[in-house]
């Protein structure tokens, strides 16, 4: 019952992600955030097998400024 509240590894897993959930599951404490706000996916709904990481690799002076 705590998932609905709390925030468990499964929960921020797709978060990073390549399936196109990067904009969701944001919380790094409390679910309820993501759930009010719309940006919540059911982890349990997103495939296993999924690789992490960003598609494309950003540019030198995006990764020294943090963007």
């Amino acid at each position: 019952p705590l998932h609905y509240v709390l925030v468990t590894p499964d929960f921020h897993h797709p978060h990073h992600s390549q399936l196109g959930t990067q904009n969701k599951n944001f919380g790094n404490v409390f679910s309820i955030w993501d759930r009010l706000f719309g940006s919540y996916v059911e982890p349990k709904k997103i495939r296993s097998d999924f690789k992490y990481g960003l598609k494309e690799k950003p540019s030198l002076w995006r990764m020294m400024i943090g963007l």
